[in-house]
């Protein structure tokens, strides 16, 4: 997948928390396991943490829904213990359905696998280490992001294939 137009870190994290180097400064949650911890904000809910999830869900599905992506593609899945058969529908080279792709995008949001989903040169959905996900679009999307909660903060996504920036 080639570097798209409109490419953006898409998280939780309010950017005006960044120091001038890009550094988050604020004691947050960065995974499901946090369930139960305290942090700045207070203890991390189960409600709390689905609450969020949903919001980075819902907006995977409007920024693909605005790019005319209705399917996508699993690459560079690393294996796991799929016992989940849900999750076992994100084998490498499967093309899902928008509602499959999201189970599978939830899967990677709590850690349960990783990889990359994409549509060729349309949009694609990368994640990444403490509850970032990347998105890039042929179209723009940052309203659609915003519109869901979460911050948009244009960045080329660092989980590109060697050879494809």
């Amino acid at each position: 997948m080639r570097i798209l137009p409109f490419e953006y870190r898409v998280t939780k994290y309010d950017p005006r928390h960044r120091d001038d180097h890009g550094h988050y400064r604020r004691d947050e949650w960065t995974s499901a396991s946090d369930i139960g911890r305290r942090f700045e904000s207070g203890v991390l809910t189960v409600e709390e943490y689905l609450r969020v999830e949903r919001d980075y869900l819902s907006t995977l599905a409007a920024c693909a829904a605005a790019a005319g992506c209705a399917a996508l593609t699993v690459t560079d899945r690393e294996a796991r213990d799929l016992r989940d058969p849900v999750l076992r529908a994100g084998v490498e080279g499967a093309r899902l359905p928008m509602p499959a792709a999201l189970e599978v995008a939830r899967g990677v949001l709590r850690e349960q696998l990783w990889c990359r989903l994409e549509d060729e040169d349309r949009f694609f959905a990368h994640f990444g280490w403490d509850y970032y996900l990347y998105l890039g679009s042929a179209t723009p999307i940052e309203q659609v992001v915003g519109a869901h909660g979460l911050f948009a903060e244009a960045m080329v996504s660092p989980y590109h294939r060697d050879g494809e920036r």
